[in-house]
């Protein structure tokens, strides 16, 4: 997590979550997913994000793409890592 920008740690995360390579994320796994990788971050001294706040995001995410159950998070990952709660 020390390296890489924001995207390429957000895809990295669901990419260590899929195990199956599906490729798909629905919101609770979003939220699990980020929240781990919040967690990992805020151990190492970064700043932490509210769970609300990573809550809101994922709404917000899923709510834009048409209120899909499953995204494809290849296809969203910048939308996750330029939303403005990741700032």
């Amino acid at each position: 997590l020390a390296r890489g920008t924001p995207a390429e740690k957000v895809k990295l995360a669901f990419e260590l979550y899929d195990v199956h390579d599906e490729g798909q994320v629905k919101a609770a796994e979003a939220v699990f997913v980020l929240n781990a990788m919040n967690n990992v971050a805020s151990w190492f001294g970064d700043p932490a994000m509210k769970p609300e706040e990573l809550d809101t995001m994922v709404e917000e995410i899923f709510a834009a793409a048409g209120g899909e159950v499953t995204l494809a998070y290849g296809d969203h990952v910048h939308d996750f890592a330029e939303h403005p709660v990741m700032r």
